[in-house]
């Protein structure tokens, strides 16, 4: 059963209330309102398309027929539209009807020329200056110069703007009550006076500050290599953890390394002793090895400003003889083979171990350092090796030794050179790849800068020279960490702080990608504070007790043992 429409338009549609009674059918309380619906949907459509049609039933104003409906609704079916023609002389060319049950009931107009015409105004006006608005006096307000707006000017109620103070950087977004700027428009940027606190409490809390502190404490992420071996360690897995230390007499002296090794030999073992140096500046050597020498000329980058004669060991340093007298005594080193690093020249030198039988060792000529290797020793037992220059004809040249022990722990090396600043590093950074590579450490403590602040280096030379040895040793071990550290106030003076040295050691370290640590913002105090703490050996060098109070940040800090 459908509803049968007829073209109607209703003007209330039935709302069914809430205790209506609903039924179907016809006349069904639940059918009417859609039948209203459905009638005026019917009317609307019959409408819409008998509006082409209206084309074809154009009727005129006549006397008999003052609006035209007479004919129109004699001559339409019920439900269709005509059209009735306006004349010349009015603004609308055609009005429309729709008959509706005999009556003519307007739907639409359609204008003529007229219309358009009688809405345009008529004023002088010229290509410079065109109206934009005018108002029924044929008064123009507002209107367009040479592609810009102009106008007559404000009404009293805006004109107090012009009371403000401007000028062609300053324009004015809004004036309050009392004549204040608040907004305003300034070099072609928005600026304004300030924010209310509610707004910058707001602003503040949407939004993370970047912190501008000055980090003396990096964030260690470099260690990942020394971490994954160190977690080997921690799970009794074999693994073999190599930390050097190089820079002025802080890692030529063994207070500071001898405090390191002795934490992680007690927690890992001993892999090896490592490079052992030659004792340049004091008997310095770590786990109570012994080192004399007797003969030996000396080249130390740190005494001299000429470079070397021949290639140096990462420390700066070598000895040298072109005699036959010369002796060098090394004892109590617990190893399984210990190698030892010379010039390949032109000399000849013998060794010997634990008093055998003497090897010799003549150069080949290659010109660059090269090792020997003393292997199959008993690590469980103290070896000796005494080298003398019997037979020599050329010039020796001793760079240091190399100890391997079980592989398995931790190898502490030291390589620092007492004195040096960082410029004077840079006669030595030719040859670093050719001992480097042998301690490679997984760690390198990089200590300076007291030198630098005591012989007034200039903060141009120090920048320039501690980035050339970042630089050089980053070549060497890329995977492995560098840790920059910067000492404290000691006892001495120079032309610039302290602290001046301190900030480019921070600012080459962020540069280079490597960490830092600065114990001068650690320990910050005066030198004669730290000095009643039992912090320093003598005015230029930390104590036992010093060294351990480094060594527990730098473990805090990055190493985490």
């Amino acid at each position: 059963m459908n509803i049968i429409e007829q073209p109607s338009w209703h003007e209330n549609i039935t709302l069914i209330a809430r205790g209506d009674k609903v039924e179907g059918g016809r006349l069904g309380g639940i059918n009417v309102q859609a039948k209203q619906l459905a009638d005026r949907t019917a009317l609307l459509k019959q409408r819409i398309e008998s509006i082409d049609d209206a084309k074809d039933r154009t009727f005129f104003i006549t006397d008999e027929d003052p609006d035209g409906t007479i004919a129109g609704l004699k001559e339409t079916p019920a439900g269709k539209v005509f059209r009735v023609a306006q004349g010349p002389d009015a603004e609308y060319a055609f009005i429309y009807y729709a008959n509706v049950e005999n009556s003519a009931l307007p739907v639409g107009r359609y204008i003529s020329d007229l219309y358009v015409k009688n809405r345009l105004v008529d004023v002088l006006s010229s290509p410079r200056k065109v109206p934009v608005t005018m108002d029924k006096i044929g008064q123009v307000a507002i209107w367009l110069e040479d592609g810009l707006i102009n106008g007559t000017g404000l009404h009293k109620d805006i004109s107090p703007v012009l009371d403000m103070k401007s000028n062609n950087r300053k324009v004015a977004l809004n004036v309050d009550g009392e004549g204040k700027v608040a907004i305003w428009i300034e070099d072609g940027l928005v600026n304004m006076s300030g924010l209310h606190s509610d707004v910058l409490r707001d602003i503040i809390s949407q939004i993370e500050l970047p912190d501008e502190t000055p980090k003396n404490i990096s964030g260690a992420g470099t260690l990942w290599k020394y971490r994954a071996k160190k977690a080997k360690l921690d799970l009794k897995q074999e693994a073999k953890i190599t930390i050097g230390l190089s820079g002025d007499s802080w890692t030529e002296h063994k207070t500071i390394a001898q405090v390191i090794a002795n934490y992680f030999y007690d927690r890992y073992g001993k892999a090896g002793d490592g490079w052992l140096q030659l004792n340049i500046d004091n008997p310095n050597l770590l786990n109570n090895i012994v080192l004399t020498r007797t003969g030996w000329s000396v080249y130390d980058a740190s005494t001299t400003s000429g470079a070397p004669t021949y290639p140096t060991s990462m420390d700066g340093q070598y000895i040298y003889s072109a005699g036959t007298d010369a002796t060098l005594s090394l004892s109590n080193v617990f190893s399984k083979a210990i190698r030892i690093f010379y010039y390949d020249g032109n000399g000849t030198f013998n060794y010997t171990i634990n008093g055998s039988t003497p090897v010799s060792v003549k150069g080949g000529g290659t010109n660059k350092i090269v090792s020997v290797v003393v292997s199959g020793l008993d690590i469980t037992k103290a070896t000796s090796i005494n080298i003398d220059l019997s037979g020599n004809a050329g010039t020796v040249v001793i760079y240091g030794f190399y100890a391997e022990g079980t592989g398995n722990g931790v190898e502490v090396s030291k390589f620092g050179n007492g004195g040096i600043t960082a410029p004077q590093y840079s006669k030595t950074l030719p040859y670093l790849n050719q001992t480097a590579g042998v301690v490679a450490p997984d760690v390198l403590l990089l200590i300076i800068g007291t030198n630098d602040y005591r012989q007034s280096v200039s903060l141009q030379s120090f920048r320039d020279g501690l980035t050339g040895w970042i630089q050089a040793w980053q070549a060497e071990i890329p995977d492995s960490a560098i840790i920059l550290v910067t000492p404290p106030q000691c006892n001495a003076n120079g032309n610039n702080p302290l602290s001046a040295f301190r900030d480019i050691m921070r600012d080459v370290a962020n540069e280079r990608g490597i960490e830092y640590f600065s114990l001068y913002d650690a320990m910050d105090t005066s030198y004669a504070k730290s000095s009643a703490q039992g912090m320093w050996k003598d005015n230029l060098h930390l104590s036992d007790a010093g060294a351990m109070s480094l060594f527990n940040q730098l473990n805090h800090h990055f190493l985490g043992a």
